[in-house]
């Protein structure tokens, strides 16, 4: 039954996506009746599995929204923006009652369905020719259900999950006001997940205790999709003697897709227990942080622990979060998987006859290299194919992608008082599943911000003679080893002015300065920085453009970013097709391997004396008549071995920048299955993963993105 369930809910989820996206279209073709047929459909099969596989809620609230799709398509009723957002609003529930993992309260269904009902109740009550009394009662039913986007709102905040550490220190007299402390936990735990710790460095000995003072103070980690509000009114009739402070401390909607968390240091300085300077006293001593500050006294051994349990608990939240996202199906063609059928068959039988060959080698009899060869060349072919078509199913378009940013658009043009229109093109092109889940939250985040900064209101837009309904477009095309994904508004664009003027009152850059224009747009990737002058509930906070471009990274792609003011902006994605192999040159330095990226490297080349010109430094290449940048990657590296006598060099190129890398040797081409860093290497900006050679050592995965920026810098 269990398997049949996870069928069920594969099943709602595509239905779910679909059912979105055709409310989508029929808010702008109410009268077709194709899109009506669609969307009753797909309620009813919902409904009509949900019996069946013992999801019983969903098919009692989804029963009556089913019938007001029938009416809808009867023409009992009329489709309007209302019903839409009372349709969207249902399906967002629906998902909830499937997927959630926290039981849902009844009221939020039922808050819903008197909406559909203030619908329905007029029809029925008309065609039934009820009586006066109950006709009176239908008005204020649909009275109940005029704040649609509250709905949305509420819907939208309810999936938003957010890690809280609340910090409780009660006032020694909290115990004889007769307040106590279990019931407030117990309140809280009603909230979500819970993690209590609690301070008792202060407690005295025990024949010292005074049981009626409170010598303890906690530390709370509380994850819930509910609101700060919500979470402070637990304290409200103790707040007047005791101090609570409640800070959001991960937030699941600031897309960081890493399931890192601060270090314990970091930690440490936001409880208040230690300073900047103390921090970087004892980092400078090399040693475990805690452990140095508990040895000199800094502070307790009760900090320290309640530091690290901070630290525990967030990463297991973020992995259980990475979890349910990468837990998804892809659906498959039947021809690709015939394809790989015969392929396995091939090995099967070319298995079969590498057995047969070692048995005769057993009983004495000789192998000749030709046939050993023969075997040798048909096993690199098949294997060859089986990753061809194995990453080729992994391979999936991006029109669901974008297909679900239409509601986004839609609700977020309606909070903001816009008028905007989404375009889409390219959504037929393929990216592994892995890095489109991974690309879902950034592309929300720079989408939010271009309606949100971006797009002017109509009235903005009529005075500068533009259309009143302003437009985002996404689109996607391949390049190469890559997928470029554009995001273009035809907004107020980027000032460069504002931009530069925030910068330096942060601090980010000092007054003298001289950047690009396309350097002071990268600033808005700076962590905490915005340009909004109010925070509004969708940005304006800082908060995210740093993560936008830090999650980018981590896919070892570019973020790159082009403004026209008045015109609008427009934002490019350069990201690689896959995550798990990729054809690489293998290089050495010392002993040593790395591997670049094939895709990115233009030619190679002996080291000479005449590649360097004269009077450009020690900086600058002449390679076929051009002046590049190049790195040493003995010098970046720290290679202290002796040089061998003849070096090589190889050009990489990252969207417009190139830089020439000199090495060792270069070895060859090599099928790199690309394995992630462990955490403690994350801080080598230049590696961005590693591989496992055929004789078992490991060869780190160079980052070409981060080496032409530093080339480009002067670096």
């Amino acid at each position: 039954m269990a398997d049949q369930a996870e069928y069920y809910r594969e099943e709602a989820r595509e239905l779910l996506e679909l059912i979105e996206q055709k409310l989508i279209d029929l808010e702008a073709q109410p009268e077709d009746e194709e899109l009506l047929n669609a969307i009753f459909r797909a309620f009813h099969t919902i409904k009509g599995s949900g019996s069946m596989f013992g999801f019983e809620k969903v098919a009692e609230f989804t029963h009556e929204i089913e019938t007001l799709f029938d009416y809808l398509r009867e023409k009992r009723i009329s489709t309007n923006k209302e019903i839409i957002d009372v349709a969207l609003a249902a399906k967002d529930h629906i998902f909830d009652l499937i997927f959630s993992e926290e039981p849902i309260e009844d009221e939020a269904g039922e808050k819903i369905l008197e909406r559909v009902r203030g619908y329905l109740s007029p029809v029925a009550e008309s065609s039934s020719d009820t009586t006066s009394k109950s006709t009176s009662t239908s008005p204020k039913r649909s009275d109940k259900t005029q704040d649609p986007e509250a709905a949305t709102e509420a819907a939208s905040e309810s999936k938003n999950e957010r890690t809280y550490r609340i910090t409780f220190s009660p006032q020694r007299e909290f115990f004889l006001r007769g307040a106590k402390v279990l019931p407030l936990l117990q309140e809280l735990e009603e909230l979500g997940t819970l993690l209590v710790f609690a301070h008792t460095d202060e407690v005295p000995a025990i024949d010292s205790i005074d049981p009626e003072v409170c010598y303890t103070k906690w530390t709370i980690l509380l994850t819930s999709t509910k609101t700060r509000n919500e979470v402070q009114d637990v304290f409200i009739f103790v707040e007047d003697y005791s101090e609570v402070h409640i800070d959001i401390i991960d937030d699941a909607a600031q897309l960081d897709i890493s399931s890192e968390y601060k270090r314990i240091g970091e930690i440490l300085y936001e409880q208040g227990y230690v300073d900047q300077e103390t921090i970087e006293s004892i980092m400078q001593q090399k040693q475990l942080f805690g452990e140095v500050a508990v040895k000199q006294g800094i502070l307790s051994k009760d900090a320290l622990d309640s530091a690290l349990s901070e630290q525990q608990y967030v990463r297991k939240v973020r992995q259980r979060r990475q979890q349910q996202q990468t837990g998804t199906t892809i659906r498959v063609k039947s021809e690709k998987l015939d394809s790989l059928v015969d392929l396995v068959g091939e090995i099967v039988t070319l298995q079969a006859r590498l057995t047969q060959y070692t048995e005769s080698a057993k009983d004495g009899e000789e192998v000749s290299a030709s046939e050993l060869e023969s075997v040798s060349e048909n096993m690199a072919r098949l294997t060859a194919e089986l990753r061809e078509n194995t990453m080729d199913i992994r391979m999936v378009p991006l029109a669901e992608t974008f297909n679900s940013f239409h509601r986004l658009v839609r609700d977020l043009s309606s909070e903001l008082k816009k008028e905007v229109h989404m375009e889409t093109s390219g959504a037929e092109t393929e990216l592994d599943k892995n890095v489109i889940d991974a690309l879902n939250d950034p592309l929300v985040h720079i989408i939010r911000n271009s309606i949100d900064h971006g797009i002017e209101t109509p009235e903005e837009r009529t005075k500068s003679g533009k259309p009143r309904e302003g437009s985002v477009r996404i689109s996607a095309e391949n390049s190469g080893a890559n997928v470029l994904i554009t995001i273009k508004d035809d907004g107020r664009g980027l000032s460069s002015e504002k931009i530069r003027s925030k910068a330096i009152q942060r601090g980010v850059i000092s007054e003298d300065a001289k950047l690009s224009e396309r350097e002071l747009f990268s600033l808005i990737f700076s962590p905490g920085f915005s340009t909004a002058e109010t925070a509004t509930s969708v940005s304006g906070r800082g908060v995210g453009m740093d993560v936008v471009k830090r999650n980018i990274e981590q896919l070892r792609g570019k973020i790159k970013v082009d403004s026209e003011k008045n015109i609008g902006t427009t934002i490019t994605l350069t990201i690689p097709l896959t995550l798990s192999i990729i054809d690489g040159l293998l290089l050495s330095i010392g002993k040593e391997r790395y591997v670049i990226n094939l895709s990115a490297i233009e030619e190679c080349f002996e080291l000479t004396p005449d590649l360097f010109p004269e009077g450009q430094g020690n900086e600058y290449l002449a390679v076929r008549g051009e002046v590049i940048p190049y790195i040493d990657l003995r010098e970046l590296f720290g290679e202290q071995s002796e040089p061998p006598k003849n070096r090589e060099l190889t050009v990489i190129r990252a969207g417009e920048s190139k830089v020439a890398l000199i090495v060792d040797s270069i070895i060859g081409q090599h099928q790199t299955v690309i394995k992630p860093l462990n955490a403690a290497l994350n801080s080598i900006q230049e590696v961005s993963g590693s591989t496992i050679l055929g004789d078992g050592t490991i060869a780190f995965i160079l980052d070409i993105n981060k080496l032409t920026e530093k080339a480009s810098s002067g670096i």
